[in-house]
């Protein structure tokens, strides 16, 4: 089969399963870094971010928050996995 361009009603579906694979990745990222905060040196730079402000010093803030409500690295690990 010879590859073509994508028809306008192909677009239809790729447009926005492109912003959703997009978001996906980025909250799956977003909790990587809660479960890295686990780690004491990981918890104390992200409260440094989270303390010099900017656009994103709320979600440093809240990931430096998140490990006391985490699972063990293990257990987050293999839910990253399945």
């Amino acid at each position: 089969m010879i590859a073509t361009a994508p028809r306008p009603r192909d677009w239809l579906f790729l447009a926005p399963f492109a912003v959703y694979t997009a978001l996906a990745i980025g909250l799956l990222i977003l909790g990587l870094g809660a479960g890295l905060a686990v780690s004491e040196p990981v918890r104390v730079r992200f409260h440094e971010w989270g303390q010099a402000g900017g656009v994103a010093g709320f979600l440093w803030e809240a990931m430096a928050r998140a490990p006391r409500l985490s699972e063990p690295t293990p257990a987050i690990v293999v839910d990253y996995l399945l």
